[in-house]
């Protein structure tokens, strides 16, 4: 991330990036699981989708039933369901350009800008190991945060997408959209990486 002062506040804007290569181990027990980064979402969280360059017309109900996921919440090591306070509020479609650097030829590609006036779900070309970013800004003052975080989610374009309601159908060299996208939201809700495979804030992903 970087700090920007903005006079007595203090603008924090952070790119999550996500990766493509798995890991190897998996832990249930580690105190890691509840890493967290210094802020916290509006509630509920109002977002935009930007539909240009979606993979198919079912890229939306699965992006909506990710933002769904956190409202429930879910155990791996029992599969207990654990309802929680999260809630969020598609708000309809945007034309609106995403915060984020898509110019390949700029030196700053792929980097996050200062937020628009909708926190967005889209679209767009992301560099070729990256399958999503979320670009978050908060501000702080004195160590405080002053209002809530605004915070948009970027799915890679040039990705090869499996974004079918059916998720039992997700095979071959395909990326699972909804998985990728619950993972992104976490980071909306705050959740640091975890890096353990099997679980939902791993920083890397396989194959369907």
């Amino acid at each position: 991330f970087f700090e920007q002062s903005e006079g007595s506040n203090t603008e924090i804007q952070l790119e999550a990036s996500d990766q493509i290569p798995g890991l190897s181990s998996s832990n249930c027990g580690s105190a890691s699981y509840n890493k967290k980064f210094p802020w916290s979402p509006n509630q509920p969280t109002e977002w935009w989708y930007r539909y240009a360059d979606q993979p198919d017309s079912n890229s939306l109900p699965r992006i909506k039933e990710a933002f769904a996921t956190w409202s429930k919440g879910a155990n791996r090591c029992n599969s207990t369901l654990v309802p929680t306070s999260f809630k969020s509020t598609y708000m309809g479609l945007t034309t609106l350009a995403l915060p984020y650097n898509d110019d390949q030829s700029s030196a700053n590609f792929g980097a996050c800008k200062s937020p628009g006036s909708k926190d967005m779900v889209g679209w767009a070309v992301l560099p070729i190991d990256v399958l999503a970013r979320t670009c978050t800004t908060y501000y702080v003052l004195f160590n405080i945060q002053i209002s809530p975080s605004r915070s948009s989610v970027i799915l890679s374009s040039n990705t090869n997408w499996y974004a079918s309601l059916d998720v039992t159908g997700c095979t071959g060299e395909k990326f699972d959209l909804k998985a990728v996208a619950t993972h992104e939201f976490g980071h909306v809700l705050g959740l640091d990486h975890y890096t353990h495979e099997g679980q939902v804030m791993t920083p890397y992903s396989d194959f369907c």
